[in-house]
């Protein structure tokens, strides 16, 4: 009864109808020459400002341990997650470190092939990477695999030695991490499905608006499908780090001091398993048509979609480019959508 109401004219004086429609998303079976490309992006925070130590050590350098420990820990769930069927040979894993004050100290990243990441392989790289063992070095040049060992040995150079700096600025972080992202990610592989966990570390700063409004702007590019904060310090403003975090999608972790072994261990559990989840969602697109439908123009005859999409809504779903396999009219594609 309500199609009275939500009639349109069409051009040649046809008619048409305003539809509303809602998409259940299902995560369709990969095939497995498909790739996904997955991205960890660490905006961490290396001001020192806050001048705030553990113990003897500037929290920094806790941070940089922190960042190290997580990062190992993935790596050593990639081959169970390969056998689980999560992760295929044919995905691609980047990893992307933007490190912050008031402006953008430092950017590097490894992108890995889930294919060089066998179980032998990973264990002699967390035995090299870990405790500099000479005899995993020595295998993993023999096995191939020396320029694999080179990258990570260098980025986890780079983040060891990364000691605190000037002001806090949480807008850097965020729009270097974009801007990374598209350099890095987006510009190589627009094509591929694309999914995104971020991990957030600060010890206190910035609460304008800006940085919220950076940090959407990272949301939106880079098909973020996680994230999390972890704020260590008194300085850390409560309410800054909840809403960055619920723009991240996520949620916070804060504490007055860095925790120790027990703690640790349940934290590093927590963001695994986010993780996990993460790698476990599939993006969809969708692509919107009925088929096509002729009317005459003054032009001559014209082709359009049968259904036509004005707008759409939902968390991260965004237009993409439009379809253009038909000859005769396009369709609108719709991307962000989330299963699984």
């Amino acid at each position: 009864e309500d199609l009275q109401w939500l009639g349109v004219t069409l051009p040649t004086r046809q008619s048409g109808h305003l539809l509303r429609c809602r998409i259940e998303t299902e995560a369709p079976p990969r095939a497995a020459d498909s790739i996904r490309v997955h991205t960890d992006i660490i905006i961490s925070d290396a001001s020192g400002s806050t001048g705030m130590f553990c113990d003897s050590e500037a929290v920094r350098t806790c941070f940089n341990k922190y960042a190290e420990l997580r990062m190992l820990k993935r790596l050593e769930a990639i081959p169970k997650l390969r056998d689980a069927g999560v992760l295929l040979d044919c995905d691609i894993w980047c990893q992307i470190f933007v490190i912050f004050d008031h402006g953008v100290r430092n950017e590097f990243g490894i992108e890995t092939k889930i294919a060089d990441l066998d179980t032998a392989t990973v264990m002699n790289l967390l035995n090299a990477l870990a405790s500099s063992n000479a005899v995993a070095e020595g295998t993993l040049q023999q096995t191939g695999k020396g320029e694999l060992y080179s990258r990570w040995r260098q980025a986890l150079a780079t983040l060891r030695g990364v000691t605190p700096g000037g002001m806090t600025s949480f807008v850097q972080g965020a729009l270097g991490a974009k801007n990374l992202y598209v350099a890095e990610v987006l510009c190589k592989y627009r094509d591929k499905a694309c999914t995104t966990y971020v991990n957030f570390d600060t010890d206190g700063g910035n609460n304008s608006g800006d940085c919220y409004e950076a940090v959407q702007v990272l949301v939106d590019t880079a098909d973020v499908v996680q994230g999390h904060v972890t704020g260590i310090g008194a300085w850390v403003d409560q309410d800054c780090a909840s809403r960055v975090a619920r723009l991240l999608k996520g949620t916070a972790s804060l504490s007055l001091s860095f925790p120790k072994h027990a703690e640790a261990d349940h934290l590093f559990r927590q963001d695994l398993s986010r993780w996990i989840t993460t790698l476990r969602t599939t993006p969809v697109s969708v692509k919107v048509s009925a088929g096509v439908v002729c009317w005459r123009a003054r032009q001559g005859e014209s082709f359009e979609n049968a259904v036509d999409t004005l707008f759409a809504s939902g968390s991260g779903i965004k237009f993409d480019h439009p379809d253009v396999s038909e000859p005769t009219y396009t369709r609108a594609v719709l991307r962000g959508l989330q299963a699984g």
